[in-house]
């Protein structure tokens, strides 16, 4: 798929049939938010996300799942023994830092979109500008856990340690998804 000349999915075969899915953005990041949320189990939040994603009943088989993955990640397939799962940015923590920085990068204002398909929102999500707040709060969370920060740096990550610490995610099989979608991502 060139996304340049085709058109953004909104459906996907799974098990030889077209199911039609959920592209809206606010859909889609209520499935990564229900995979952030400490409280649901595993199964809750693989339920959620199949229960979101497709339209009408939604099918029952593993690939279902994989599907819904592979549309998380805007068709990219990730090899998780290859990527670095480490996250940086949360949705639920960094939302006014991601919103006020496609605003400021692309001149979107999200409360006013009608609709965005995801794959366009993770575009602009993945392109929002280093001079931005978040792209800064992210490259201090590297920094910090590879252990190089400055002086400098470090000082300040104290300053505004309830900014910069993400709450941990239980991790398990499903949160895999979640981990995937953040790797490939690597802003």
């Amino acid at each position: 798929m060139n996304l340049l000349i085709d058109k953004f999915p909104k459906s996907v075969e799974v098990g030889g049939k077209k199911y039609d899915i959920e592209t809206d953005f606010r859909a889609c990041l209520k499935i990564m938010l229900a995979f952030e949320d400490q409280d649901l189990t595993d199964l809750e939040k693989r339920l959620i996300m199949i229960s979101r994603i497709y339209k009408g009943t939604p099918p029952d088989s593993p690939e279902a799942f994989e599907k819904a993955i592979w549309f998380l990640n805007c068709g990219k397939i990730n090899n998780s023994e290859e990527s670095d799962n480490t996250r940086l940015y949360s949705f639920e923590k960094d939302a006014e830092y991601i919103y006020s920085g496609i605003r400021q990068t692309h001149g979107i204002d999200l409360e006013s979109v009608d609709y965005m398909h995801w794959w366009k929102f993770t575009i602009l999500f993945m392109s929002i500008d280093e001079t931005c707040f978040f792209n800064k709060l992210v490259a201090l969370r590297s920094k910090k856990l590879k252990g190089k920060l400055s002086k400098e740096e470090s000082i300040y990550c104290n300053e505004i340690h309830e900014i910069i610490e993400l709450p941990q995610i239980v991790s398990s099989e499903e949160a895999v998804a979640l981990d995937d979608f953040y790797s490939q991502l690597n802003c």
